[in-house]
């Protein structure tokens, strides 16, 4: 079967297309990939929806700039663009994750998540990358002393006052997780990074101000997206049945952009990439899960038993001792 695709437009459709792209702040010089997705959260902004309409043999629901990138040399390794966008993405995207429609969440990711945690209760815990809160409130709920930084300012805004509405006390502090970090060294017993990590565009910086910030007794606990799957449409039978994902060019470190709650940009690594970049931050991996559902398997939701949507790591610091033998 071929891979649903929408044929990107020539001449001064492709034109239109460009100029719609730029507006919206989305990177220009990158090739273009448009994809019609039944997976897709969102619909494209209404623009590009009306300027994509009747394009290919399908309408399309999820834009997709790919594009290999590479860190660029001196300054700070997160893009302000990438910044703004979660800036205009935050209203959507708190929405969607408390609307119970991305059960994802609920069922799948927190379960694993706050497995390869453990207690927390009396522990000081960083939410790096916390977004709107809900994962430091529930942290704060369960009684530990919780920090949550993040680089956006709007999602910070969301986040204090689900806080002050639970009536938990939780520090946050508005943070670029690519630069360095207001964080004193081994005050935290954990680290959590969820769903975070591939939408940075550097994490090696991250990485080893985690390892500092940690107390040598900690643990690092980040989930993200697979990178072996989360890129492919599924393929279907002739009923709709989820059959499998086709898989190519998953070795390629590229930047994707995505339109789920706004255009947010999404950078693809290999798994091994990230097994890497944790051992050269001086962590070592103690746990990895590829979590499904916590309810009953059905018809409905087989292909989640399948085909993985999410990773989640468990990684220790790497004793000094240690570390030094290797150097």
């Amino acid at each position: 079967m071929l891979r649903p695709r929408c044929d990107f437009p020539e001449g001064p459709a492709a034109q239109a297309l460009a100029d719609d792209l730029r507006r919206l702040g989305l990177p220009t010089g990158a090739a273009v990939l448009v994809h019609a997705s039944r997976e897709s959260h969102a619909p494209l902004p209404r623009r590009l929806g009306a300027r994509l309409s009747g394009v290919g043999s399908r309408p399309c629901q999820m834009v997709s700039l790919r594009h290999e990138w590479l860190r660029r040399p001196g300054g700070p390794m997160c893009d302000t663009d990438d910044i703004d966008l979660w800036n205009a993405a935050a209203a959507q995207y708190d929405a969607h994750l408390t609307s119970g429609d991305f059960w994802r969440h609920q069922h799948v990711i927190s379960p694993a998540v706050f497995g390869l945690l453990g207690q927390v209760a009396g522990q000081d815990i960083l939410d790096a990358g916390c977004g709107p809160g809900w994962l430091s409130v529930e942290l704060a709920q369960r009684g530990a002393r919780v920090v949550g930084i993040d680089g956006s300012e709007q999602m910070l805004l969301r986040a204090r006052e689900r806080a002050a509405s639970a009536s938990q006390d939780v520090r946050f502090a508005e943070a670029d997780l690519c630069s360095s970090l207001p964080l004193q060294d081994h005050s935290f017993d954990g680290v959590v990074a969820n769903m975070v990590l591939m939408d940075i565009p550097a994490i090696d910086s991250a990485l080893s101000e985690f390892r500092r910030a940690l107390r040598l007794s900690g643990r690092l606990v980040f989930s993200i997206t697979h990178p072996s799957f989360f890129l492919w449409f599924w393929t279907r039978d002739a009923s709709g049945k989820k059959l499998w994902k086709p898989v190519d060019d998953y070795l390629t470190i590229r930047s994707d952009m995505n339109d789920f709650w706004g255009p947010t940009r999404h950078y693809h690594r290999p798994l091994s990439w990230y097994i890497g970049a944790l051992a050269s931050a001086g962590f070592v991996v103690d746990a990895l899960l590829e979590p499904t559902p916590d309810f009953e398997r059905s018809p409905d939701t087989d292909h989640v038993w399948r085909i993985p949507d999410f990773v989640v790591i468990r990684a220790l610091p790497r004793s000094p001792e240690f570390h030094g033998k290797q150097a």
